[in-house]
């Protein structure tokens, strides 16, 4: 797996205020999901504004 730095933030329920972290993630083989913080995030298939990746 693929490691980065990445900043992290909770948008939901914040209105562009919620809490965030910068640290080592890990990215799966085909990059759809990220592993931070012992939690898989998964990729939307169409990204919007507020979000790119939703918590599974």
């Amino acid at each position: 797996m693929k490691n980065e730095i990445l900043y992290i933030e909770l948008k939901t329920g914040f209105s562009h205020n919620g809490p965030a972290w910068i640290g080592f993630a890990e990215f799966s083989k085909s990059g759809q999901t990220v592993y931070f913080d012992n939690k898989a995030l998964k990729k939307f298939k169409t990204p919007g504004i507020s979000s790119n990746y939703y918590d599974i």
